[in-house]
C-alpha cells in the first residue's frame, strides 16, 4: 500500500498528482480479490494501512493528501453503510465518542487523539465532495461547533482556526438550512449530555465524562458569544440560506409568542 502511493507521489511534480492518477490508483486499492469478504477482511486491513498514512509527518504531506482522497474515493464509490462505518468511525468516535460507562470526568478521548481526528476531517474534504462531505460531517457537526466554541472560549488559537476552517468549508460545500437550524437549536448546550470537553495537560482540547450534576445548559453571556459564533459562520453562506434561516427563526418565535398568547388568554386558568 504505502509502496503503491509513494511511488505515485514519486511520479508527480511537486506537491500536485493528477486526478487521473488518483482515480486510477484508488480504483486499483479499492478492487477487491474475489476471494475476499469485502467488510470482513479486506476493507478493515486496506483503512487501516491507510489512516497510518494520512498521519504522515508534514515532510509527507503528498502522501497523506492521496491517502486522504483514496479513503474518500472507496466511502463515496461503494455507498455502503459497512464501508463508510469502517473507514469513518475512527475518525467519528474520537469527536463524537459513544456512551461509555466511564467514571465521572473520566478522560475518553485525549487531545492527541482529538486532535489527529480533526487533522483527518481536514485532509479528507481538501477534495470537494459535497456527498461525501454531508456523510462525514452529519454525526460530527455539533461535536465540531461545540469544540469550535470552547476553543474559542478558551483562547485556543490553534483549535479555533482549525475547527472554525473545518465547519466554514462544510457550508461552502455542503451546508443547508436544516444545518443552520440544527445550530441554533443547540445554542444553548455546550457538548453531549454524556460528555464535556475540558483543557488537556498539553495546552490543547481533550473530552472527559460529564459529572453527573453538571448543568448541561449554558448562561446568557455563553448564549451570547455562540450567537457570535453562528454570525460569523454565516458570512460562508449562500443569501438565499440565510434569509430561509432566519425567516424559519421568525415563524418559530412568532408561534411560540402565539401559544404563549393563547394560553395567557385561556378563561379556564
Amino acid at each position: 500500500m504505502r509502496d503503491t502511493i509513494t511511488f505515485l507521489v514519486s511520479t508527480s511534480s511537486g506537491n500536485d498528482i493528477k486526478l487521473e492518477d488518483l482515480e486510477r490508483t484508488s480504483k486499483l486499492i479499492g478492487s477487491l480479490p474475489s476471494s475476499i469478504s469485502a467488510n470482513e477482511e479486506y476493507f478493515p486491513k486496506i483503512a487501516e494501512q491507510l489512516f497510518t498514512l494520512l498521519d504522515v509527518s508534514s515532510n509527507e504531506s503528498s502522501v497523506g493528501k492521496a491517502a486522504a482522497f483514496i479513503i474518500g474515493d472507496i466511502v463515496n464509490r461503494r455507498r455502503s453503510q459497512a464501508v463508510t462505518r469502517i473507514f469513518f468511525s475512527p475518525i467519528v468516535d474520537q469527536i463524537r465518542p459513544p456512551a461509555h460507562s466511564a467514571s465521572n470526568n473520566e478522560e475518553l478521548v485525549s487531545e492527541l487523539d482529538l486532535e489527529r481526528a480533526l487533522r483527518r476531517v481536514a485532509l479528507i474534504i481538501s477534495y470537494p465532495n459535497p456527498s461525501l462531505t454531508k456523510r462525514l460531517f452529519k454525526p460530527i457537526l455539533i461535536p465540531l461547533w461545540n469544540i469550535y466554541m470552547f476553543a474559542k472560549h478558551n483562547l485556543k488559537s490553534w483549535w479555533k482556526e482549525l475547527t472554525f476552517d473545518l465547519l466554514r468549508s462544510y457550508m461552502k460545500v455542503s451546508g443547508e438550512l436544516e444545518d443552520l437550524t440544527l445550530l441554533a437549536h443547540n445554542l444553548n448546550r455546550n457538548a453531549s449530555r454524556d460528555w464535556i470537553y475540558a483543557n488537556g495537560g498539553l495546552g490543547g482540547i481533550e473530552i472527559r465524562k460529564r459529572n453527573d450534576t453538571e448543568d448541561h445548559e449554558l448562561g446568557p453571556q455563553e448564549v451570547d458569544e455562540r450567537v457570535e459564533g453562528i454570525m460569523d459562520i454565516l458570512e460562508n453562506i449562500e443569501q438565499s440560506v440565510i434569509t430561509t434561516f432566519f425567516l424559519t427563526l421568525l415563524k418559530t418565535w412568532l408561534q411560540g409568542n402565539r401559544k404563549e398568547s393563547q394560553e395567557d388568554n385561556d378563561p379556564l386558568k
